[in-house]
């Protein structure tokens, strides 16, 4: 007798109780014995002009038995894990390097925590000022896109920013002074 797989077919042997004669009988395949899901491809999170885009990632299922590929498929990232992988990817700066050393640094995914000092809004679109580390030297220029039904931003506020760095802003003062910061693409505010 030799038991079917997922890879052979099988066979018994029977002796016919009348004539004695042997009969060998094939035994079919079995199914493949399907094991867990595993991740083949990652998949990313990136930002572009202030969206944050996912490509989803690839898994397979193998046989338990033989190690064949029995199914692949595409798998989405949750919008939370969307979030979670891209503030994963930001990095703390110091303000004397976004000051310093702005263009060196634009599309670097970063992090800070820092008080709202001015709140420029319109709808869902804000464009606000933000000390970094609530140091009134250090202040960032951030633009901001909140989701529908998200808690308005006020002055005052102490707020974690998940985003991109993005260069200088120059803005006109209300004495008429011309003051150039780092400009702060923010995704993701906490």
């Amino acid at each position: 007798m030799k038991a079917a797989t997922c890879t052979e077919t099988g066979s018994e042997e029977a002796v016919c109780t009348v004539c004695g004669e042997k009969v060998t009988r094939e035994i079919p395949m079995v199914e493949h014995t399907p094991g867990e899901m595993t991740v083949t491809e990652q998949p990313t999170v990136s930002s572009f002009l202030g969206q944050v885009h996912a490509t989803p990632g690839k898994r397979e299922q193998r046989c338990t038995v033989c190690g064949q590929v029995i199914a692949t498929e595409e798998f989405e990232l949750s919008e939370g894990e969307i979030a979670d992988y891209f503030k994963g990817s930001c990095t703390t700066f110091t303000y004397d390097d976004a000051a310093r050393n702005p263009d060196s640094l634009v599309g670097q995914n970063a992090t800070f925590t820092g008080e709202v000092i001015q709140v420029m809004q319109s709808g869902d679109s804000y464009v606000l000022r933000v000390n970094k580390d609530s140091d009134y030297d250090c202040t960032m220029y951030v633009t901001y896109t909140a989701p529908a039904g998200a808690a308005r931003i006020l002055e005052d506020d102490v707020i974690t920013l998940w985003g991109t760095l993005d260069g200088t802003e120059t803005y006109e003062t209300i004495f008429g002074a011309s003051v150039t910061i780092p400009r702060f693409e923010a995704l993701y505010i906490q």
